[in-house]
């Protein structure tokens, strides 16, 4: 730097080559311990462009100047770092470590509240002489630590509340602990965090979309799901939740069987990394454009629900394949759809009852003649059954839509 003052505005490529290449080329011998470099948060870098660079140069110093040097790199993986990564430069040179639960991050997490909340009480004895100890006791450690889904980021924004200048530990844990309008200004880094991860697709509404469907479901479920009940094309949501890969977690989508197996079902779907994702975006004053009234979602998922198997109907007595929902729908729906029925409103319910009383007449008397009796008995039942299981109660239809 001294030798040549303007290499800060160089290219990081020219950098790279004089503070790293060049370095290690002037040795007279290699070092006795592989130098390592550490680059933390590279998805914090500005731009993709920069970011994909930056695993483009490092790839360079491997490759073509065999350089004896070890890279560590953290990131949350967005698409377009997985995509570099997976270029077979990178990919052969790369060892990835995922930090899920098989590192057992809550016990880390754990004893990182227990010492940042003694750090708290030590500052601040003046008002806390009076407070029990343990502080907090066990159970709200437990409790913090199940919410923090083995994020870092929520602990530490927790321990920065409460141990804020000017305010009353104790009281600023029970804002934590307790829903109330100030609860949202604790979680104001975290909130920024979510918003600016979401923000990366420039479509909120087909994300709000997509994310009320997930929570309204009573189980995980693969894509192929969500997007029957939105009625968008196949691929929608993995083209959505493209940058959202470290709040939304992808299993393989391929479910196991089409059992009633809600294992199977729970490791098939996809669903969110972190309880407090889901927080955010259930409380409006946090998530502002990006909240959702999972109410809403539970009430259109229903009646989705329905309107599927109506059309399929249809479609099937024109002998029609096209936009056929998946397996994995008629699965869910089997199973869950008369559950969703029984929690909808009751004005909603009795919207839906006169609906198949309509569909039963219209079709009765429109359908193909050359259609199977059998198939027709199968479909129609299929409704009739999910109308009797969900119990309608003072909604049931004065002429149940059967078939024999």
């Amino acid at each position: 730097m001294m030798t040549n003052p303007t290499l800060p505005a160089k290219s990081m490529a020219v950098q790279l080559r004089a503070l790293v290449v060049d370095a290690f080329q002037g040795l007279e011998s290699p070092p006795l311990v592989t130098p390592t470099v550490i680059i933390d948060g590279l998805d914090e870098c500005q731009g993709h462009e920069t970011q994909q660079l930056v695993l483009s140069l490092i790839s360079e110093v491997f490759l073509t100047f065999k350089l004896p040097i070890r890279f560590i790199i953290g990131s949350r993986p967005e698409a377009h770092i997985r995509e570099s990564f997976d270029h077979p430069h990178l990919h052969a040179i790369t060892r990835r470590v995922v930090l899920d639960d098989s590192f057992n991050p809550n016990q880390d997490i754990a004893l990182y509240l227990r010492e940042g909340f003694a750090g708290i009480y030590a500052k601040n004895t003046h008002l806390m002489s009076q407070v029990e100890q343990p502080w907090p006791p066990a159970g709200v450690i437990d409790l913090l630590v199940q919410n923090a889904s083995g994020q870092f980021i929520y602990a530490a924004t927790i321990l920065k509340f409460v141990g804020a200048e000017f305010f009353r530990p104790t009281k600023q844990l029970e804002i934590i602990l307790k829903a109330s309008p100030l609860r949202s200004a604790a979680f104001s880094d975290l909130d920024h965090l979510y918003t600016q991860i979401l923000s990366v697709y420039p479509n909120p509404k087909a994300i709000v979309e997509i994310l009320g469907i997930l929570l309204a479901l009573h189980c995980p479920q693969p894509s192929d799901v969500i997007e029957d009940i939105l009625g968008v094309e196949s691929g929608e949501v993995k083209l959505v939740f493209r940058g959202l890969h470290s709040l939304v977690w992808f299993p393989g989508d391929q479910a196991e069987n089409f059992s009633r197996d809600d294992d199977a079902e729970c490791k098939s779907g996809i669903r969110l990394h972190h309880a407090s994702f889901q927080d955010y975006l259930v409380d409006k004053d946090r998530s502002g454009q990006f909240f959702i009234e999972i109410s809403e979602f539970q009430n259109r998922l229903t009646m989705a629900g329905f309107a599927l198997i109506t059309s399929s109907i249809v479609k099937t007595s024109r002998h029609e394949t096209r936009h056929v929902p998946s397996l994995n729908t008629w699965r869910y729906l089997k199973w869950h759809l008369a559950p969703h029925f029984s929690q909808c409103p009751d004005s909603l319910r009795t919207i839906i009852v006169q609906d198949l009383e309509a569909f039963t007449t219209a079709f009765d008397e429109q359908r193909d003649s050359k259609l199977s009796e059998i198939s027709f008995d199968a479909f129609h039942c299929a409704i009739t059954l999910l109308v009797v299981r969900a119990q309608i109660g003072h909604c049931r239809p004065k002429r149940l839509p059967l078939v024999f």
